[in-house]
C-alpha cells in the first residue's frame, strides 16, 4: 500500500468517526431533553396534588352552604402557596369550584377541577358549564 492509500483511508476513518460521535451526541442531547421534560411533567402533577393536600389541611371544616365563600377561600389559599421554579399557575374561580391550571415551559398545561362540595367545603355545588370533555365551556 502506498502513501496515498494510506493517507485515503485515514481521511475516510477520521470522516466516518466524527460523523458517528455527532450522530452520537445528538441521541444524547435528545435522550437528556426527553428526561428534563418527563421530570418537569412530574414537577407539575406534584403541584398539583400538592395543592388538593394544602387545601384538605388549610380548609379543614366546612366553610358555608354557600359554596362562593368556599371557592373565594380555596382561591386566597392556593394564590399564597409556593410555587416551584418555572412552573406557571392560573386559577379560575366559578360557580360551585376552581379551575387551577399549571404549566411548566414548552409543556403542555395541566388542569384539575377542584370542587368546593366534593371536598367539604359547603353543602352542594352545581356541576361547571363545560364541553363534553370536562374543560371549561
Amino acid at each position: 500500500m502506498n502513501f496515498a492509500e494510506v493517507l485515503v483511508a485515514a481521511l475516510l476513518l477520521a470522516g466516518a468517526s466524527s460523523g458517528s460521535l455527532q450522530i452520537w451526541a445528538a441521541a444524547v442531547a435528545a435522550s437528556r431533553g426527553a428526561e428534563l421534560g418527563l421530570e418537569q411533567l412530574v414537577e407539575v402533577d406534584g403541584a398539583l396534588l400538592a395543592a388538593e393536600q394544602r387545601l384538605q389541611q388549610a380548609l379543614a371544616a366546612p366553610l358555608a352552604g354557600d359554596c362562593s365563600l368556599a371557592v373565594a377561600a380555596m382561591a386566597a389559599e392556593l394564590a399564597k402557596a409556593p410555587l416551584a421554579v418555572g412552573l406557571e399557575r392560573q386559577l379560575e374561580p366559578q360557580v360551585g369550584g376552581l379551575w387551577l391550571r399549571l404549566q411548566a415551559p414548552g409543556l403542555p398545561q395541566r388542569q384539575r377541577w377542584l370542587d368546593a362540595a366534593a371536598m367539604g367545603f359547603c353543602s352542594s355545588s352545581p356541576t361547571p358549564e363545560a364541553g363534553g370533555d370536562g374543560t371549561p365551556g
